[in-house]
């Protein structure tokens, strides 16, 4: 476990309808900007799933970002708040590719990352269209650098 101090950190999104969703779980961000991990016991927990994913290093977002070949994809920074847990969930995960004009199952392998209690988005990255106002600078995915 790191500190309960505030640190910055970098998530993946999809897109959908204007908005920021979970890509595993299908949950929406909230208007405010910030996902809150939810369980029965405090969050997160180092027994549990619970927690919401994030990396520390940009580098380790855009290589998640570019194995899942999504152009749905938006990474956003922000600030990570509460306990911090290394993942020790295998970051394996079955997803649909549909680049070639059909729809394939695959399996990829993404860099391991941490979880957290909350993470409150300060910056998108996107080349998709965000009509949800979270109250944050949008730029393009292209402003990202290494």
């Amino acid at each position: 476990m790191t500190s309960d101090g505030a640190r910055e950190g970098w998530r993946f999104w999809s897109v959908r309808d204007g908005q920021l969703v979970s890509p595993f779980t299908g949950d929406v961000l909230p208007l405010d900007g910030v996902a809150v991990a939810t369980c029965i016991h405090e969050t997160p927990n180092p027994t549990c799933e619970c927690g919401i994913a994030y990396y520390q290093d940009k580098a380790d977002v855009l290589k998640a970002s570019k194995t899942l070949c999504d152009p749905g994809i938006a990474i956003t920074l922000g600030e990570v708040t509460g306990p911090t847990y290394a993942d020790w969930r295998a970051p394996r995960y079955q997803v649909q590719d549909s680049r070639h004009g059909f729809s394939v199952s695959r399996w990829v392998t993404l860099p391991t990352g941490l979880r957290a209690h909350a993470y409150q988005v300060t910056a998108i990255y996107t080349n998709n269209t965000i009509t949800t106002d979270y109250g944050v600078p949008v730029h393009p995915r292209a402003d990202i650098h290494v």
